[in-house]
This record gives structure tokens, C-alpha cells and sequence, in this order.
């Protein structure tokens, strides 16, 4: 599982965050498009979305003095309330907001944590062909990720079926065969409805034999990833920035994290 490692940091309380790559999924999408001819079976990608994930998270009580904030107003700013002088104003921040430390590497556990009952749902209710098992048990015996009981039932990961990551909001499904897809909609759908997790509008969502995940287009029934050019030229300008006269640290730090996960086989 991702979303933590053991803190490496002895000066940060802060877990390692660790984050899925397109490298990831595009070692799963190998493994589902030979699934999926080995099974002639259809091969299918979703993906999803949370709505402003950051302040779904309430500042825990004990932290809420943590996060007060104070500044001076100055004549004018805040329109007609004060126009004659300052205003010493106070900001006490209840939710988890962009740009407070931890703020990521929070929502990333979290989504990890979802994951988890997702899988343990479709672990629990799937149902996988005694030929993929018998031609996965030779990968699953190499695994470093041994198999495990839910209830009655011994489930072993390299024989599933289907994949799920989270890039922070950003959910990733593939799925090979038809009822197993219908199957990942209804847990994935109810785990979200029994949480009360706010989701993003229709249009953040897809669903067929191709996707975006991350600002990448995935055709899982291809095995094709496209970068779309857009996203290659705002690359290519902050690297040709960054080399020739510098840029921000901010502007820096934003791409280190962007464009990382962008690393192909």
C-alpha cells in the first residue's frame, strides 16, 4: 500500500508521503491487457474525483490555536466595514486548507485508507476464473505481498483483477470484464456514499476503454498512454526557465511534484 512510509525524517513527525506514478499503473495496465486476452474478456478504466478534498478534513480541537491567523487591513481593503483606518483582523482556520503543512500528506493517507476498504470490498465479493489463478501462481508465489483471509476466503493480490490508486483526489480504476466493472462502480460509488464524501461534478468523471488520470490520456484497451501537448509545453517552459535564468523556488518545487509522476517505463 502507499501513502506512508516509516519516518525516515528524525527532525519531522511527518511520515515519508508517498504517492502513485503513471510507471505504476502502467505496470498494472500490462498485466490486465494480457488478462484480458488470456480471459476474452473486455478491459475497462474509470475515474473519479473529490470536491474540494482539502477542507472536507476538520482541524482536529487540540490544534485549532495552531492555526489562528492575524493580520492588519489596510483603509480600503475590506471595502465600506472599515475605510477610515486599520483593522486588526483574526482568521481561526477549522479545516484543512491549501497550503497548510500537512495538507497533503494528510489527504494522501486518507485516500490510501479508502483504497483499502475498496479493495477489501471487492476482495470479499469477486470472484476470480480458475484459470487466472492457476496462471498467476507462479507470480503470486514470487510476490512480496503474501495472501490473506476475509472470513472464509483466501485472497491472493497478484491473482485481483483490478486495480485502484488515488493521487491525492484523483481516483483510477481498472477493471477487466464487465460484471467486475459494474461490481467496482457499486462498492466504489457506496463506499463514497457511506462516508459522506463530497465528490466533483459528472463532467471530473470517466469511464469507457480510455481515461485521463493526472492530465494524461490512458487507453487501457491500447495499452497507450498520450501526454497531451499542452502539458508537454508547460514542461518544456519551466525546464528551459529553470536552466537558463532560474525560477522561483515555488514555481521549482511545483514542478518537482508535477511533472514526476509523468516518469515512463
Amino acid at each position: 500500500p502507499l501513502g506512508s512510509r516509516p519516518n525516515e525524517q528524525p527532525t519531522s513527525k511527518w511520515p515519508k508521503e508517498v504517492k502513485p506514478t503513471v510507471q505504476m499503473v502502467l505496470r498494472d495496465l500490462a498485466i490486465y491487457r494480457h488478462a484480458a486476452d488470456f480471459l476474452d474478456s473486455p478491459i475497462y478504466i474509470f475515474g473519479d474525483d473529490a470536491k474540494d478534498y482539502f477542507v472536507q478534513f476538520a482541524i482536529a480541537e487540540v490544534d485549532l490555536p495552531k492555526l489562528g491567523i492575524v493580520f492588519l487591513a489596510k483603509p480600503g481593503e475590506l471595502g465600506d466595514i472599515q475605510p477610515n483606518g486599520d483593522r486588526l483582523l483574526f482568521v481561526s482556520e477549522r479545516r484543512l486548507g491549501f497550503g497548510t503543512h500537512g495538507a497533503s500528506n494528510t489527504a494522501q493517507r486518507f485516500s490510501e485508507a479508502l483504497l483499502w476498504m475498496f479493495r477489501r470490498e471487492m476482495d470479499a465479493a469477486d470472484e476470480i476464473p480458475t484459470e487466472w489463478v492457476e496462471h498467476r501462481a507462479e507470480a503470486q508465489a514470487k510476490s512480496s505481498q503474501p495472501c490473506f483471509r476475509i472470513g472464509d476466503k483466501e485472497v491472493c493480490p497478484e491473482m485481483r483483477l483490478y486495480s485502484a490508486y488515488m493521487y491525492t483526489d484523483d481516483a483510477l480504476f481498472i477493471v477487466v470484464g464487465v460484471e467486475r466493472a459494474l461490481l467496482a462502480l457499486r462498492t466504489h460509488r457506496q463506499l463514497t456514499k457511506n462516508i459522506n464524501l463530497l465528490m466533483a461534478p459528472p463532467r471530473k468523471r470517466t469511464l469507457g476503454s480510455w481515461g485521463t488520470w493526472l492530465g494524461i490520456i490512458i487507453v487501457a484497451s491500447l495499452g497507450l498512454v498520450i501526454i497531451p501537448k499542452d502539458k508537454i509545453i508547460r514542461a518544456s517552459r519551466v525546464i528551459t526557465a529553470t536552466l537558463g535564468d532560474g525560477v522561483p523556488f515555488h514555481t521549482y518545487r511545483s514542478m518537482s511534484v508535477s511533472y514526476t509522476h509523468l516518469t515512463l517505463p
